[in-house]
């Protein structure tokens, strides 16, 4: 009997990054007229936003499947944490717009992104450390 293999912490990180893109762009495009509401943007920006994601999240799934070098983990992790400050900037910016489900989606999708972002840094670090790469 075969034992599967376990997936490295680069793999699961950028699988967790993938679910992410692929729930919140499902969650868009199934809820485009609320989210359009409560964001106050048209429906077709958010369809067009949701489309983005699914994208995002078939990327990162091609990303897995060909075993991307580091660095290019650690681009994807700066543009995930600088795409969690930009939702932020949108908050503040925004803030007396957005419904207040509209605010606390917007910042939980922020979050999400920074906090997978910094995930990803972490590991591609841990990891260039243990195989004596240079960072």
């Amino acid at each position: 009997m075969r034992r599967l293999r376990r997936p490295s912490p680069l793999t699961t990180a950028l699988a967790v990054d993938a679910l992410f893109e692929f729930v919140v762009g499902a969650a868009l495009l199934a809820w485009h007229t609320n989210f359009g509401g409560w964001w106050e943007i048209s429906s077709a920006a958010v369809i067009t936003i949701g489309i983005v994601f699914i994208v995002a999240g078939a990327a990162l799934v091609a990303m897995i499947a060909t075993r991307v070098p580091a660095q290019q983990v650690r681009s994807l992790a700066i543009a995930n944490i600088a795409g969690g400050a930009v939702g932020w900037l949108l908050f503040a910016v925004a803030y007396g717009g957005l419904a207040p489900e509209g605010r606390w989606l917007l910042a939980a999708i922020s979050d999400c992104f920074i906090v997978i972002g910094l995930a990803e840094l972490l590991i591609v670090q841990r990891a260039s450390v243990a195989t004596g790469s240079p960072r």
